[in-house]
């Protein structure tokens, strides 16, 4: 989490490589397992991407599913069987039910922007870092 800090800040970025000797005895603290929660926690913790991926999983969901019901309802209602296609009732609400609860992803994407915002804010991080200080008196 400390470095998804340092990276917050803006600092300029400097690599160092080095070689590390092998552990000389014991083993590691961190397993494969904390280390993937580590990952997972600092990825959802400074990062609102996962939040946005909803919303967008549901928007395009939502456009598709929405396409492919005008298709259906084309192919029975206007076209009828000219294609050789048989749509069951089942297959339409089928459709519609993809439809809402796409719908419903969606706005349960935006709610998790809104909430992922609100909870950015609460940090009290701030807006800016002060580099240094020219002409700067302090008062008492």
């Amino acid at each position: 989490i400390t470095r998804g800090l340092i990276d917050w800040l803006g600092y300029d970025t400097v690599y160092v490589k080095y070689s590390s000797n092998q552990r000389a005895s014991g083993n590691p603290g961190y397993s494969f397992i904390k280390l993937i929660r580590l990952a997972l926690s600092s990825f959802a913790t400074h990062s609102l991407f996962p939040l946005k991926l909803v919303g967008y999983l549901g928007a395009c969901t939502t456009v598709l599913s929405f396409l492919f019901g005008c298709f259906v309802i084309l192919v029975h209602f206007i076209i009828r069987t000219s294609w050789g296609l048989s749509l069951s009732g089942a297959d339409m609400l089928s459709i519609l039910i993809v439809f809402l609860i796409s719908l419903v992803l969606c706005c349960l994407g935006f709610m998790a922007l809104y909430i992922g915002n609100i909870q950015t804010q609460s940090l009290r991080r701030p807006h800016f870092v002060i580099r240094r200080k020219v002409n700067f008196v302090e008062l008492p």
